[in-house]
């Protein structure tokens, strides 16, 4: 990386200006003579200073720029360069088994944990916590509405078979009961596809949260 700083800091086209030529030279070593009255002596001193304050410009520069990209590529985009390759695996896998003619239910599951699993992962690394990831589908009469709706857990990660209790079976699980399916709804309801999601950091102090699941275990 130094190398590379070193070589875009003594290329470009601020060199050619200020020392590509004998005239040029001459012009920056005699500036502070010619414009200032200054004696030889430091007028070249100044000239010299000018070339060494436009290097250490540009290398802090291009000091700062690599360094930003080198975080970049090292923090941010190789989570989401993994998660890329997770999510291809996951999905091949679920496109194998669709173009089987027939499977099992045990097939079927296995397949819909394995891509909890790995959502779960690319958050996990993401967030630096331990995410819960889960799929629900609507038990409800076909026609019903969809604020209406009720739903259950049909699969949830591996790492968390511990909060399929018997209380969690029991409890009813709706959409105007959860405030996240409650809000996508609403979205949905309105045609504003571009962002069917619903995002809060901080749920512990959202007020009027509405989570179905809450009563289902101790903390």
């Amino acid at each position: 990386m130094l190398k590379k700083i070193l070589n875009q800091t003594i290329t470009g086209s601020i060199w050619k200006f200020l020392s590509g030529s004998i005239g040029a030279i001459c012009t920056l070593l005699y500036f502070g003579k010619n414009f200032f009255e200054m004696h030889i002596i430091y007028s070249i001193l100044l000239g010299i200073g000018i070339l060494l304050v436009c290097f250490i410009i540009r290398f802090l520069y291009f000091l700062i720029k690599e360094m930003s990209i080198f975080v970049h590529n090292t923090y941010v985009n190789s989570i989401w360069g993994e998660a890329i390759v997770d999510l291809k695996n996951a999905y091949a896998e679920i496109n194998f088994l669709r173009k089987q003619e027939n499977f099992s239910d045990h097939e079927f599951m296995s397949i819909m944990i394995t891509f909890c699993d790995t959502l779960k992962n690319i958050f996990d690394r993401k967030t630096k916590a331990d995410c819960c990831v889960s799929i629900k589908v609507p038990t409800t009469v076909e026609n019903a509405s969809l604020e209406t709706l009720e739903l259950r857990n049909l699969c949830r990660d591996s790492f968390h078979h511990n909060r399929d209790t018997e209380k969690y079976a029991k409890t009813k699980h709706s959409i105007i009961g959860n405030t996240p399916y409650r809000i996508i709804v609403n979205k949905i309801l309105k045609q504003n596809s571009k962002n069917l999601a619903y995002v809060n950091n901080d749920i512990n102090s959202s007020k009027d949260y509405d989570n179905s699941s809450k009563e289902c275990y101790p903390n």
